[in-house]
């Protein structure tokens, strides 16, 4: 039986990966958390040792570590070095920010221009700020440049890599003229996550606007569409608990100077049953996102049989629309086909696509294949 070791942060997708694991080889994964106190707040699974990065630095060439393991995973390239013995299968499970630096060469390519504009707010600023932000600029794109070359070490080690959606592995520009074998591996399953809300359907009209207090969400696209609705008579739903701050702050008071309708944002850390619940009263979901982010929010909603409207740019889009689900555009957003819910047999197809790819049968074949499948 395989002994596998999995490297990862404290985040909330975690318990569900390693879930997987446990399903298809029980007993027999061991996880190292990566993190400064033992203070551990999403992550349940015992089999578990918490170490800083020092302390990692200090124990990879000791051969305790490695004893006895045959496959690592890392969830997400979140560390800037880590060497390997040889022998050893390397696995990364991609979470989209540590790679979408292989896709766009710089993350304003991301952003709308309404977004870009919103944070240039303070582009009328004296001369001497503005000349201090730019050499800040220059010593964060030093830095920048030196991660990445200390990622592409670690990525010439990886012999498998698992993106969120395996149509971004041909988007990449990849670095290396030896690139690992794209698979295809997600985390969560319908049954153990995504479907869990007890009700099988929407209980309100609410819309939920993108995933998280990042840049990228391009917020003030989706609420400006949304406050040229007359017919909305629901709640904007904004999750902005975890993300950038100062960013949230920008979107808070965007919302307070400009947005006609009611908000509930949601700034304070939820349990995932709790948080479900929550945006379980969204009818339809807005991304304005041009890359792939939001995906666990977008599986749960459509489940529900929510409407689904992306940015068309976004690799999300094309991919969903290439399986056969029913979503819709941002410029789909108007007050003629809005509020016209799915009907019966859509929500039932976006169902049975969602259970063909995330249902538990599925992952179980998808985590075997990784860990077992040939490399040559």
């Amino acid at each position: 039986m395989e002994k596998i070791l999995h490297i990862s942060e404290d985040e909330k997708f975690i318990d569900m990966g390693i879930n997987a694991f446990e399903l298809a080889y029980p007993s027999c994964n061991r996880l190292i958390i990566i993190k400064n106190d033992n203070d551990v707040k999403h992550v349940s699974f015992k089999n578990r040792k918490v170490i800083n990065k020092n302390e990692l630095a200090s124990n990879l060439n000791k051969l305790s570590l490695w004893q006895d393991v045959d496959v690592v995973v890392l969830h997400s390239l979140f560390m800037n070095k880590i060497i390997i013995p040889e022998g050893i299968r390397v696995i990364w499970l991609g979470f989209g920010f540590d790679y979408y630096d292989f896709i766009v060469n710089d993350n304003s390519e991301l952003l709308s221009a309404k977004n870009i504009k919103l944070l240039n707010g303070n582009s009328n600023s004296d001369l001497s700020l503005r000349e201090k932000i730019k050499k800040i600029l220059k010593t964060v794109l030093l830095v920048k440049k030196l991660r990445k070359k200390q990622k592409i070490k670690i990525i010439e080690r990886v012999d498998i890599f698992c993106p969120v959606l395996t149509t971004e592995y041909g988007a990449m520009h990849w670095p290396l003229t030896k690139k690992p074998k794209l698979m295809d591996w997600n985390y969560g399953t319908m049954e153990d996550n995504w479907a869990k809300i007890e009700s099988n359907s929407l209980n309100g009209t609410n819309v939920l606007l993108g995933n998280s207090a990042t840049k990228t969400c391009n917020h003030i696209d989706g609420i400006d569409l949304i406050n040229e609705l007359e017919a909305f008579h629901g709640k904007l739903i904004i999750p902005l608990s975890y993300g950038d701050k100062s960013y949230r702050e920008l979107v808070k008071g965007y919302l307070q100077a400009n947005f006609k309708g009611d908000v509930l944002v949601l700034e304070d850390f939820m349990s995932f049953d709790e948080y479900l619940m929550t945006i379980s009263t969204c009818s339809f979901v807005v991304m304005p996102h041009k890359r792939q982010q939001g995906l666990g929010n977008i599986i749960v909603l459509m489940n529900l049989g929510a409407k689904i409207f992306l940015d068309k740019e976004n690799l999300l889009y094309d991919y969903l629309k290439k399986q056969g689900f029913i979503i819709f555009t941002l410029e789909d957003i108007n007050e003629h086909n809005f509020n016209n819910k799915l009907t019966e047999q859509q929500i039932i197809n976006n169902r049975n696509l969602l259970f063909e790819i995330w249902g538990r049968n599925s992952i179980l074949k998808k985590t075997i294949a990784l860990v077992e499948c040939e490399l040559k």
